[in-house]
């Protein structure tokens, strides 16, 4: 399987039942402890002789305690300690995730709030979703998913070689540069930098609610312009048929 781009790696690695690199190397750590003296090698030798606080298994053993300390509970094995660790990167993930999910979408200034205020910008206020879940569709993206075809590497609007992304669209395509100067007349604000999302998480609540605006209305101007610029390009059919599939009939008057 290729996580490709779009693709959460901690979500996939959750479906694969795959750990992260800190709670597999705590396990290799816990087992190096519990197995290494025991060995009849040379290396168990090492290990006795192994000493001082920097050494590696006094190191290893408070690696260990600061885990056992992190995630709460008392460990009995390398297993159960990388599991431990697993769990705790999770929660901590869903607890960021959903504290900026609060702060873009369910505050006051989040984009129910303002949808309801500007009903008109409907569309706009979809795709600013998707740029706050990150995944608007470009054209990079509708290529990908075999939505569209183009051999245009580069933006098909402006002829930009870099290609449409995101922050392209939004901050720097002169195919939309008219569109911008009026949201920003209507927005009284506009993003600073190259990264709209940078912007967004640097802006207080009050600015915060301007640059979701400015957002929502750029995008709802230049929605239909796209999807024409677009259209030839939809892949309306299956790869490999014709557009009308010709049936053959047999000529009875043939000769055999």
């Amino acid at each position: 399987m290729v996580a490709g781009r779009g693709v959460a790696l901690k979500a996939l690695g959750k479906e694969l039942h795959l750990p992260g690199v800190k709670a597999a190397v705590l396990k290799q750590q816990w087992r190096a402890v519990e197995e290494l003296p025991k060995k009849r090698t040379v290396v168990a030798k090492l290990v006795k002789e192994s000493r001082g606080r920097w050494a590696w298994r006094p190191r290893s053993l408070r690696e260990i305690k600061r885990a056992e300390k992190k995630c709460g509970q008392k460990i009995s094995s390398g297993k159960e300690l990388m599991d431990a660790w697993n769990k705790r990167e999770l929660l901590r993930d869903k607890a960021s995730a959903s504290k900026w999910y609060r702060e873009n979408t369910s505050s006051g200034f989040g984009v129910p709030a303002l949808s309801v205020k500007f009903p008109e910008l409907a569309r706009g206020w979809r795709s600013v979703l998707r740029i706050i879940s990150g995944y608007l569709w470009t054209v990079p993206r509708l290529v990908r998913a075999k939505l569209i075809e183009t051999q245009d590497a580069g933006c098909i609007f402006c002829g930009d070689l870099r290609g449409e992304t995101e922050d392209h669209m939004l901050l720097h395509c002169k195919a939309w540069t008219t569109e911008r100067e009026l949201t920003e007349a209507l927005a009284g604000t506009r993003p600073n930098g190259d990264s709209y999302k940078v912007a967004l998480r640097r802006a207080n609540e009050k600015e915060r609610r301007g640059l979701l605006v400015w957002a929502a209305a750029l995008l709802e101007k230049i929605e239909a312009k796209r999807q024409a610029t677009l259209a030839p390009l939809k892949i309306t059919r299956r790869r490999g048929r014709s557009p009308k599939d010709e049936v053959l009939l047999p000529d009875y008057h043939a000769a055999p």
